[in-house]
């Protein structure tokens, strides 16, 4: 099942293994969220001894809509007669009310760590794409206006363009700035960066652009430099 391909919520069930009690919830995001739950009974079991319970997807919803989610949860809790009476069950209510999420530090960069290995080896996905391009425009048109922020301004500073210089041999070189490769190479890079967007070669050099701190404030690439 893919997130926002085949589903785009799902309900669940957590058990704990120990004593048998069940909790069941939703959640309008990806399995891969790590999202755990937020029942205040459940959740305070839960973090006594995360181990104890084991994950169970109940059902995967494939509209996007949030009350299609809830519809769904409502028809699980249903199954149960009045489920919060029941000893069996963490739920606190007979009713599908939504609530916010118990995610952690080590959550989310586990996470990233996941998305990090699934980019690698599958790429971006058409809808990540599209946001990703939509955030880029986004932080250009508010740095257009407005300018960089202090944090935007100590990252620019910091990390520069990362690039990729082709030299007039045919062998690859790349620097973590231009300031780095005009240096060693004595020419101006970045005015040659500019130049190689509208024409093939600089001063005999190819240069091409692996990361902008104006787009990615995060000075990070996929390339390995």
């Amino acid at each position: 099942m893919i997130y926002k391909k085949d589903y785009y919520g799902y309900i669940y069930e957590w058990t704990n293994i120990k004593n048998g009690m069940k909790y069941i919830g939703s959640h309008f995001g990806a399995v891969e969220d790590y999202y755990i739950g937020s029942g205040k009974r459940f959740i305070k079991a839960y973090r006594k001894n995360p181990k104890n319970f084991t994950l169970k997807v109940l059902e995967y919803v494939s509209i996007n809509d949030r009350k299609m989610l809830l519809m769904t949860e409502q028809k699980w809790l249903d199954s149960i007669p009045n489920i919060r009476e029941n000893n069996m069950y963490y739920n606190l209510n007979n009713f599908s009310l939504g609530g916010s999420s118990h995610i952690t530090r080590k959550h989310i960069e586990k996470r990233s760590k996941t998305l990090t290995e699934k980019h690698k080896k599958l790429g971006l996905s058409d809808a990540e794409k599209n946001s990703y391009q939509k955030k880029i425009q986004t932080r250009l048109e508010r740095i257009s206006k407005k300018g960089f922020t202090e944090k935007e301004k100590t990252q620019y500073s910091s990390y520069g363009y990362k690039i990729c210089v082709i030299m007039p041999d045919g062998s690859e070189k790349k620097y973590n700035s231009c300031g780095s490769a005009s240096k060693e190479l004595k020419i101006d890079t970045q005015y040659g960066l500019k130049v190689c967007m509208k024409k093939d070669k600089f001063k005999g050099y190819r240069i091409i652009k692996l990361s902008d701190p104006i787009i990615d404030c995060r000075g990070r690439t996929n390339e390995t430099i």
